[in-house]
């Protein structure tokens, strides 16, 4: 099928490219991917970054390919194999940033020579601070290193440069290096102490991201030049969609999109772009949607149980001390992040505020300048808004007036946020306004840069129930979605964005997609969990430290162990010494992140010993495990109707299926870099042959289910689920959406819905909340239950899961002839 802007696919794969997974590698997996059901490859940047990047968002080089990829000749090799096997590719690109170090050509010129550099343009520069780029990348004062050594000159090519450690700095040319404090005066740069010079950076930067500098995008030199490759590959055809990298860190991200579609006027676009508190995409821009967080937050949200969450939030409070909102924990980390890891940008914010502020309300002070901008920035419901002239959108206007009620409401009213109103819309007088509409598109990319308060603080701090802390939850703190209001979620998808991406796990979620699954499980459970989560505490509490006479670890630290050991659990034993080592990397980077007992700025070393030294010994604590792990497996085998129901609802609903690297099978990943691990696909493509040797059927998903745990039956669904949409690629792409009534005992225990495009119809019907029902319910649990089918629907049916044949009666289909083998169903009207 094809959109306005390009081919649509069927279904994507996204895989993590490396230098241990090359062009090559992912050549080699296309007839896997294609016989799983996938239509477009999807990968992480392919162009030049960083030597040894895991990821390849530290762009060097967007003009050619990684050479640790296979460069050139592998990308085409791999192209011409999609091209040959009908497959199209998904190119992530990275415009925002690119690396700011010395193996970037680029950066290293502007170093040495300055604003005179040729590239000097393309990097986002106050050059008005002394006219030198400020580097914090010193480990202490720039006296110390050079009394010990630490810096030294060192020659390659033609070329002078000082060398610090595993970094290296370009020097200008003729410089005279028998005194290095003289010739560190000379250059184009300043290297500071890392603590002292994060207030002084003059750089945009990658969120916190030292090493990512933001590129200018918006000017139209820097498009071309960064672009040429993509330019390139599009007239060549040889991809059939790009994902945009960060679109609300650009400058003017719709003046960027409208070129990037000229350039590429045939492609299918998705942007990185976060949905908060039911923000809408903007419809002006060229493109099909976004890479699919809010359908990951919706469909995970819809096997909560609200009832559950408020138990749930009563057990955290009595376990942890703490009672206060999500909507509190976000606006004091967002507080915290603009103070701590953005001094400089707040800082220049708030020299132009007060510059402004010289003709319309003098007399602003640098501290309550400050304060006012804290206080906004932290109350913004949403990223950004998208001012990029003098008008201000009804929209981009409701958002203001939100962030300024809420400064007002937890900070107090002053002048200082007054101001700041007026200028955000650009309320000034026509000589200002120029003024107060470019300090409105810089304030733009710092609101974005705060959800680190949110996605990388408050997601760390509040641990009420971890799987709802995912990149696009609720700003207002988590919720539950009931099955009507996913069904208006759907509708408006179909509607607005039906070509966008239905994501369920990627390489930023804060955990893997099964994990998330078992988790949901405690909202049904929330009493026991909170007695059983007491118990364990009892047992542990001969394991606890006391560091700086302060609990280690911290009662939220602990319920975060617990859940994590419940949801991530691993299925085999063999996996439990890996899983250790796992979870101690992944408890440290959690406190870290939380920046409450340690943070990466300043890392308490004592705390994350005694945390991890906790979280060790419960392992060799037989009695907590005695306790724990039967409540454990029985929450595993609870979840399996919430991983398989998500994985028809990713490939049925409006929208494009993604599927992570490896998810076909269980993902009890943690976030990234567990997540981004090497996957066994040998074993998955066995595993295909083998289920792909004959016709589905009950007994084999009976079979399947009996082994549960080997992942067969996850596999079997998304083959079976993703291969009928691919043969039916219209139906899904054009299709109505059609939201279907249950009745009966254990109606609301069943969602279902039909897409409907002419004569074609396909039905998708799963089970919700099922823990009162028991593992994987099927057959007479249902006896009461049925589906109801609109006027003209088709009378006979096949589930193309199990190749059973069902027939309505009196214009409804028995759920327990529909769930007789396995609670979830996907139904093709048969002929």
């Amino acid at each position: 099928m094809t959109s306005e802007n390009g081919p649509v696919p069927s279904a994507t794969y996204r895989l993590q490219c490396s230098s241990v997974f090359t062009f090559d590698h992912a050549r080699e997996l296309l007839p896997y991917l294609q016989q799983l059901g996938v239509s477009d490859l999807y990968t992480s940047p392919l162009f030049a970054a960083r030597p040894g990047s895991p990821h390849g968002y530290d762009v060097i080089d967007p003009t050619r390919f990684n050479p640790e990829l296979g460069g050139a000749e592998g990308f085409a090799a791999l192209a011409t194999e999609l091209k040959r096997r009908g497959m199209g590719l998904l190119l992530d690109i990275v415009p925002n940033h690119m690396l700011a170090g010395s193996e970037n050509a680029w950066w290293a010129d502007v170093l040495e020579h300055g604003r005179d550099s040729p590239w000097a343009a393309f990097f986002d520069i106050d050059w008005s601070a002394g006219g030198k780029i400020v580097l914090p990348v010193l480990g202490r004062k720039l006296s110390e290193v050079l009394a010990a050594g630490e810096l030294r000159v060192e020659a390659d090519g033609d070329r002078s440069w000082l060398r610090y450690h595993d970094r290296r700095f370009p020097l200008r040319s003729g410089t005279e290096t028998s005194s290095l404090r003289e010739a560190l005066s000379r250059q184009h740069y300043v290297l500071t102490y890392w603590r002292e010079g994060m207030a002084q950076l003059n750089y945009r930067r990658f969120f916190d991201v030292n090493d990512l500098a933001g590129v200018r995008q918006e000017d139209g030199r820097v498009f071309d030049a960064t672009h040429s490759l993509v330019r390139q590959l599009a007239g060549e055809r040889s991809f059939s969609g790009l994902r945009i990298d960060a679109v609300d860190a650009l400058h003017d991200p719709a003046a960027y999109l409208e070129r990037l579609a000229a350039i590429a006027p045939d492609a299918y676009l998705l942007v990185e772009k976060i949905l908060a508190g039911g923000e809408a995409l903007p419809e002006s821009w060229p493109v099909e949607g976004t890479t699919g967080y809010e359908f990951l937050i919706a469909v995970n949200s819809l096997f909560v149980d609200q009832d559950g969450l408020e138990v749930l939030k009563d057990a955290y409070t009595q376990f942890t001390g703490r009672s206060r909102s999500f909507a509190a924990v976000v606006f004091d980390a967002k507080r915290h992040v603009a103070r701590e890891l953005y001094p400089a940008e707040l800082a220049r914010l708030a020299r132009d505020l007060r510059a402004l502020a010289e003709q319309l309300a003098p007399g602003l002070g640098e501290d309550d300048a400050k304060d006012a901008l804290v206080a906004v920035a932290a109350g913004f419901p949403v990223y950004r808004t998208y001012v990029a002239g003098f008008t201000v959108s009804k929209r981009d206007r409701s958002i203001v007036e939100r962030a300024i009620g809420a400064a007002r409401e937890r900070t107090g009213a002053s002048a200082a946020i007054d101001l700041l109103e007026r200028v955000l819309l650009l309320d000034v007088p026509d000589a200002q306004r120029q003024a107060a509409l470019d300090f409105v598109m810089r304030w733009q990319q710092f609101t974005g840069s705060l959800v680190a308060g949110l996605e990388d603080t408050a997601f760390y701090r509040y641990n009420v129930l971890v799987s709802m802390n995912e990149v696009g939850a609720n700003p207002d703190g988590p919720r539950a979605m009931s099955v009507a209001a996913f069904h208006e979620f759907n509708g408006r998808r179909c509607t607005h964005t039906p070509y966008a991406l239905n994501a369920t796990a990627t390489h930023d979620t804060k955990r893997g997609e099964d994990v998330r699954a078992r988790l949901d499980v405690l909202s049904e459970l929330a009493g026991e969990w909170a007695e059983r989560q007491q118990g364990w505490s009892v047992l542990a509490s001969g394991l606890r430290s006391l560091v700086q006479g302060e609990r280690a670890p911290t009662p939220n630290d602990e319920t975060l162990i617990y859940q994590t050991l419940v949801g991530a659990w691993p299925l085999d034993d063999n996996d439990l010494p890996e899983f250790r080592e796992r979870l101690r990397a992944y408890l440290i980077k959690a406190a870290r992140e939380a920046k409450e007992r340690t943070s990466w700025l300043g890392p308490d070393q004592d705390y994350e010993r005694a945390l991890t030294g906790f979280a060790d010994a419960l392992f060799a604590a037989q009695p907590f495990l005695d306790a724990l792990l039967p409540f454990q497996q029985r929450i595993a085998e609870l979840s399996v109707v919430n991983s398989l129901a998500q994985v028809v609802l990713k490939i049925a609903s409006p929208g494009v299926p993604d599927i992570y690297q490896g998810t076909e099978f269980w993902d009890l990943s943690l976030v990234d870099p567990d997540n981004r691990r090497s996957v066994d696909f040998e074993t998955r493509a066995r595993v295909l042959d083998q289920l792909t040797q004959s016709e589905p059927s009950a007994a084999l998903v009976r079979e399947l289910l009996e082994s549960w745990q080997d992942g067969r039956i996850k596999l079997h669904v998304t083959h079976r689920a993703l291969s009928f949409r691919r043969t039916s690629a219209a139906l899904f792409a054009e299709g109505d959406y059609v939201a279907l009534d249950v009745t009966g005992e254990h109606a609301d225990n069943v969602l279902a819905f039909a897409r409907r495009d002419g004569d074609s119809w396909v039905i998708a019907a799963v089970a919700r909340l099922t823990a009162h029902l028991g593992p994987l319910p099927v057959g007479e649990t249902w006896d009461s239950t049925r589906m109801q089918l609109p006027p003209g629907a088709p009378s006979a049916w096949r589930n193309v899961l199990t190749n059973e044949t069902l027939s309505t009666t009196s214009g409804a289909l028995p759920v327990a002839e529909m769930f007789s083998c396995l609670p979830i169903a996907l139904l093709a009207a048969s002929a």
